[in-house]
């Protein structure tokens, strides 16, 4: 990425035509705001005092300077424009066809998807992914019926790469840029009674969603009515403990009808990856054991082990916690992972199994800032200490792996700049989404880095700056076109 946007920038500086070009960065030029937004981090320098830090962001905001500047204020036509994207899907093929070696290569890929996105965040490939869909969707018209059916496939398979890598984020990215795009198309002309009959159905559907993952949880994590009742001895006559009455797997206490000494006994008998005796507590095949017996609905004992097949032995020992992981895929599994977690959230209070629940912890963190830094912020390169120094009063403990920044765009940036900051970053968004309301493409752009912000950092890694910056600066040019895409 550096490597490219420094060529960009050296065939910008000779090309004979720049004079025309710094005309293009004009108010109404979206390049321009993006400029302005490096311009902010700059100015905000007054205020740090950590510039070793505040040079690091700065270099890696460098793409908003760059390619605002070089590309924002070139011209693309319409089949230039489609090259652009062009070249993307064949790098989105290209990723997801690593993602598919890594995921067969290696079966326990499925409980971290994360790991087929090799040195690039699984969210920002998926950005990009759904990116190039909705580009697919647009260009349709234009590509030749010979070139169509490969188009499609390339398409599908982009689709399914996305449900593979389990990206909630995705589905909402789609579902918001899809609903927002359809809006604007429909009440362009539409009375006040057209519209609120549009919103209507969007709305059940929404309540319809949510009331079938209340259902999904309540069937899986609260107590059945067919529940393993709580045992006093075992065949062996040795006393069942019952621990924790709190967390539920697949309708059955999991901490309860629980003998440790003859669990691991019988596991040693029948696996060869060993569970210590004395001190199980912190071996994950024991954790797993557990909850995996839980699921069956039998008891945590000999007996217990014993109905176990050889399947579900192996299911064990490669890291899968009860049968439904080995058993789903794709996104159905995101879900459920994420209805895990919610489940431990809500009963224990526990979010390191949780990046969603982790999130909560990092915009408390990031607001508790703010409201000290409000009006102007913290400065530029100041955010990582603050930050660090937040975690050590607050009120609920994250292990120290976890303690990371706020993990939404818009608390950062009121946390670095303050109000003053923010304010400047939402009318920019707000006046794209204006400008752009008409060309679909756009819009969906536009709309998934907005809500690419609310769960991450997005400009704060090279990878969602230069996301953000280049295709930012791409339908600038095109927009810097007569007779506009």
């Amino acid at each position: 990425m550096s490597i490219g946007t420094m060529l960009i920038l050296f065939f910008w500086i000779i090309d004979p035509d720049l004079k025309s070009r710094f005309k293009r960065l004009a108010v109404d030029n979206p390049a321009t705001w993006m400029i302005g937004l490096y311009a902010i981090h700059l100015f905000w320098l007054l205020g740090t005092s950590d510039f070793e830090y505040a040079a690091k962001d700065l270099r890696i905001k460098l793409p908003l300077l760059v390619l605002g500047i070089t590309i924002g204020t070139s011209s693309l036509s319409r089949d230039e424009l489609k090259k652009v994207f062009g070249a993307l899907g064949a790098g989105v093929t290209v990723a997801s066809f690593v993602g598919y070696y890594l995921y067969f290569a290696d079966p326990m890929i499925k409980m971290d998807p994360r790991s087929m996105a090799p040195d690039i965040s699984h969210i920002r490939l998926s950005l990009m992914a759904t990116v190039f869909i909705a580009a697919g969707v647009y260009f349709w018209k234009d590509i030749d019926r010979r070139w169509q059916i490969g188009t499609a496939l390339i398409l599908l398979n982009t689709f399914f790469f996305l449900y593979t890598l389990q990206t909630l984020v995705t589905l909402v990215v789609f579902a918001a840029a899809t609903s927002t795009i359809i809006f604007f198309k429909i009440t362009s002309n539409m009375s006040s009674k057209g519209r609120i009959a549009l919103v209507t159905p969007l709305l059940v559907i929404s309540v319809l969603c949510l009331v079938s993952l209340r259902k999904s949880y309540s069937e899986y994590f609260e107590l059945s009515k067919d529940a393993l009742p709580l045992l006093d001895k075992s065949l062996s006559g040795n006393v069942y403990q019952h621990l924790d009455l709190s967390q539920i797997e697949n309708g059955n206490y999991v901490y309860a009808n629980l003998i440790p000494a003859e669990i691991i006994s019988a596991w040693n008998r029948r696996s060869s990856i060993k569970i210590a005796e004395n001190s199980p507590e912190g071996d994950d095949n024991y954790a797993r054991l557990i909850r995996y017996l839980t699921a069956k609905g039998v008891a945590k004992d000999n007996e217990g082990v014993e109905t176990l097949t050889e399947e579900d032995i192996r299911n064990i020992e490669v890291g899968f916690p009860s049968p439904v992981y080995a058993e789903k895929e794709g996104l159905s599994l995101r879900i459920h992972t994420f209805l895990h977690g919610t489940h431990l959230y809500l009963e224990k209070n526990v979010v390191a199994g949780s990046s969603f629940y982790q999130r909560f912890v990092y915009w408390a963190v990031g607001t508790s800032i703010a409201r000290v830094n409000y009006l102007f912020g913290v400065g530029t390169g100041d955010v990582k200490n603050v930050f660090k120094d937040a975690y050590v009063d607050f009120p609920v403990f994250i292990e120290p792996k976890y303690q990371l920044r706020a993990h939404n765009q818009y608390i950062t940036f009121l946390v670095t700049f303050g109000i003053v900051g923010l304010f400047y970053f939402l009318i920019m968004l707000v006046g794209l989404l204006k400008k752009w309301k008409t060309i679909s493409l756009y819009t969906f752009f536009v709309v998934a880095a907005m809500v690419s912000f609310i769960s991450e950092d997005t400009l704060e890694t090279q990878a969602g700056v230069t996301f953000f910056a280049f295709f930012l600066s791409v339908f600038s040019a095109a927009d810097n076109t007569k007779g506009k895409p």
